[in-house]
C-alpha cells in the first residue's frame, strides 16, 4: 500500500517508519509508550483508538504534532525503550529529516557535486563517520560515492560544535588534498560558512589539525548475537544480533530478531556473518563475533557452526573468527557489574598477565569441586581475572550455582573450558601456554581450533571443543535499565 500524497504525506513516511519499531508493533507496548508519553509531557494526548496498526500510528503521530514538542518527546521515549534500537534510529533520521531546511542552494549543491566529479576519495565511509559524529544516525547504506556523502549528510543536524557535518566533512576531505582542487573545497566550505554564520566554528576546526586529519587507526567490527530460548517452546530460538564497526567508539546497531530451530539460527548466523563481510564490516581489519548467551546454552559448539555450508567443505565459524562467549545473566544481574569492571580493569592495565610473578589464572581442580573453597579463592585474591573450568557448565536450573556462576558474581571476565567432560591433561597442556598472554586469548584460542586435525571435522580434537567466555563490560548490548515513568511530585492538598 502505498503512503497517501498531500499536506500529510510526510507524516505517512514516519508512520511507514513506525511500523518497524518492535515495542510499537505490541498493543501492549504502544499503551506503555503513551503512559510514558504523557508523564514526559505533563498531559495525555487524545489519541484515537484503530484495531489497525497503521491507522493507531497514524492517530498517535497527530496527536503528538499539536503539541510543540510531541513528536521529539516520542521519539524520546521510543529510544528509552529500546535503547540503541537501528529502527528507532531510522524513525529519528526520517523525523529529522522531515524538520530539517534545506542546507544547501540548487547552485552551492551543483557546486559541490562538480568539485566532488573531480576528486578521488577511498575513503568516503571513514571520513562520513567522523564528520557526523558518533551521536548520528548510520546511513541506511553506507556511503562509497562523495556524492552519496553528500547526500547523507546534507540532511543531518549540525553537530554540537554548532557545524553542520557536510562542512566537516569538506574540510577533513580538503585536508587530504594538495595543491589547487584542495583550496577550491576550502573555497567553497569559506562562502558556506558566510551563509550560516559558523566562520569562527570553521576556523577553529581548520586550526585543529589532530582532529581535522586523525591518525589512521585499526577498526575492529564486530557482531554480538544474542541467542534464548523461545518462551517455553524448548526447541524454538530468537536470534537477536548487533552490529558495530565504528571506529571512534562502541556504537552497536540492533538488528531484527530471528526465531526457528538451532539448525535455521545456524544458518541465519552465516547469513549474518556473510552481510558483514560484503557490506557494513568490508573495510574493517578484522570481524568478532561474540555470542551473548543464557547459562543453559553455554555449551553450544557455536565456534563449529559452519560457514558456507552448501559448498562441498564448510568451514567453521570459530576457525576464520575470533569466537567469544559472553554472559546473559551478568549483563541482566546489574549488582554483579562493579566487580566485573574492576577484574576487567585489572586485566587490561597488566601487561605480563602476572601480578609481582603470580599468575592472573585460577585452575579448578578435577577432583574435587568444592565450590566453597572455589569462591574463598575468587574473593580473596582479587588479581584472579579468569578461570579454567575442571569440567563443562552443566545444562543446569538458573538456581543452580556451579564454577561458572561463581566465576561471574566473583566478576571473573575470562573462562575457559573444554566441552568433552573427558580426559584433562592433553587440554591443560594445549592452553596453559595461551594463558601466559590473557589479552591475545581469544586469537590463541582462534589458532588453537586451526592446529587441531580435521578442523571441518575436529570431533575429538582439543581445538573444536574449547570453549572461550571473554565478556568485555565495556561493550554493553542489553539495556542498562528497564524504562520506567517519572516520579511526579502530589500536591499537598
Amino acid at each position: 500500500m502505498r503512503s497517501p500524497t498531500g499536506p500529510d504525506a510526510s507524516l505517512w513516511v514516519l508512520v511507514d517508519a513506525l511500523e518497524q519499531v518492535h515495542v510499537l508493533r505490541d498493543p501492549n507496548g504502544r499503551m506503555l509508550c503513551l503512559d510514558l508519553l504523557a508523564d514526559e509531557l505533563g498531559f495525555t494526548p487524545q489519541v484515537q483508538a484503530f484495531p489497525s496498526l497503521r491507522m493507531h500510528l497514524f492517530s498517535i503521530v497527530l496527536a503528538c504534532r499539536q503539541h510543540r514538542d510531541g513528536l521529539v518527546t516520542l521519539l524520546k521515549v521510543l529510544d528509552q525503550m529500546d535503547p540503541r534500537s537501528t529502527t528507532v534510529r531510522r524513525a529519528c533520521q526520517v523525523f529529522e529529516n522531515m524538520r530539517a531546511a534545506d542546507l544547501l542552494s540548487h547552485r552551492e549543491r551543483e557546486r559541490l557535486l562538480d568539485l566532488f566529479s573531480h576528486t578521488t576519495c577511498t575513503t568516503v565511509a571513514e571520513l562520513c563517520r567522523t564528520a557526523a559524529g558518533p551521536a548520528a544516525a548510520e546511513p541506511a547504506v553506507e556511503p562509497e560515492e562523495l556524492a552519496d556523502a553528500l547526500a547523507h549528510l546534507e540532511q543531518l543536524n549540525a553537530r554540537s560544535d554548532g557545524l553542520p557535518p557536510l562542512v566537516v566533512f569538506v574540510e577533513h576531505l580538503a585536508r587530504r588534498l594538495d595543491g589547487p582542487h584542495a583550496d577550491q573545497l576550502r573555497d567553497w566550505n569559506d562562502q558556506l560558512a558566510r551563509k550560516l554564520d559558523v566562520v569562527d566554528q570553521l576556523r577553529s576546526l581548520r586550526g585543529r589539525d589532530a582532529e581535522v586529519d586523525p591518525p589512521e587507526v585499526d577498526v575492529e567490527a564486530c557482531l554480538v548475537l544474542r541467542i534464548e530460548r523461545h518462551g517455553f517452546d524448548r526447541d524454538t530460538f530468537v536470534l537477536t544480533d548487533w552490529r558495530q564497526s565504528h571506529p571512534t567508539g562502541w556504537y552497536p546497531q540492533r538488528g531484527d530478531d530471528f526465531k526457528g530451530s538451532l539448525a535455521e539460527i545456524e544458518a541465519r548466523v552465516a547469513d549474518l556473518v556473510e552481510e558483514a563481510e560484503a557490506h557494513w564490516a568490508r573495510n574493517a581489519d578484522s570481524i568478532r563475533v561474540e555470542f551473548l548467551l543464557p547459562h543453559d546454552l553455554l555449551n553450544l559448539p557455536v565456534d563449529q557452526w559452519k560457514l558456507e555450508a552448501s559448498t562441498d567443505l564448510p568451514q567453521p565459524l570459530g576457525l576464520r573468527y575470533q569466537v567469544v562467549l559472553r554472559s546473559l545473566e551478568r549483563a541482566r544481574t546489574h549488582h554483579w557489574h562493579r566487580r566485573w569492571r574492576q577484574r576487567w580493569a585489572r586485566l587490561r592495565s597488566s601487561r605480563d598477565h602476572s601480578v609481582n610473578g603470580v599468575p592472573m589464572t585460577h585452575w579448578c581442580s578435577g577432583k574435587a569441586r568444592d565450590l566453597g573453597a572455589l569462591e574463598r579463592v575468587l574473593v580473596l585474591r582479587e588479581e584472579l581475572v579468569s578461570l579454567v573450568l575442571s569440567a563443562p557448565p552443566p545444562p543446569a536450573p538458573a538456581t543452580t550455582v556451579d564454577e561458572v556462576v561463581i566465576g561471574l558474581r566473583s566478576g571473573l571476565p575470562v573462562m575457559i573450558w573444554h566441552r568433552d567432560d573427558g580426559s584433562r591433561r592433553p587440554f591443560d597442556a594445549a592452553i596453559r601456554p595461551l594463558l601466559k598472554g590473557l589479552g591475545e586469548l581469544p586469537e590463541g584460542v582462534r589458532l588453537l581450533r586451526g592446529r587441531a586435525p580435521g578442523t571441518v571435522r575436529s570431533t575429538g580434537r582439543i581445538g573444536g571443543h574449547v570453549s572461550l567466555l571473554w565478556d568485555d563490560p565495556d561493550r554493553p548490548v542489553e539495556p542498562v535499565e528497564l524504562p520506567t515513568a517519572p516520579c511526579k511530585e502530589v500536591p499537598a492538598p
